[in-house]
């Protein structure tokens, strides 16, 4: 049968490569991250899906006010998919959406 130092090794070899796979990924993560690889996969596919449809276009698409709160720079929504170095937190979207409700309700009892 298998000795012991046949498992060790099994168990060392399998160990070896899950720290090479978590290496690996960590490093397209970073790279990922850095040059923005996702948001303009994204942007490409969506104007690949886009481009033979009568109903929206990307740009369209992008200036969706859901899409828009999305975006990480709201100070230039046309290209929510570019690396910004500025970022909206959820805080901040909570607080934005808590002001336009008060501002909404302050301005319906004005009205009455």
């Amino acid at each position: 049968m298998f000795s012991l130092k046949t498992i060790d090794i099994a168990i060392g070899v399998a160990l070896l490569y899950l720290l090479l796979t978590l290496a690996a990924s960590a490093v397209l993560e970073i790279v990922s991250s850095i040059l923005n690889w996702r948001a303009h996969i994204l942007h490409d596919a969506i104007a690949n899906m886009l481009r033979n449809s009568s109903l929206a276009t990307v740009d369209e698409i992008h200036a969706n006010p859901l899409i828009l709160a999305l975006c990480r720079n709201l100070s230039n929504p046309v290209e929510p998919y570019r690396r910004t170095r500025t970022s909206s937190t959820w805080a901040d979207l909570t607080t934005r959406l808590s002001l336009s409700k008060e501002s909404r309700m302050t301005a319906s009892r004005d009205r009455t």
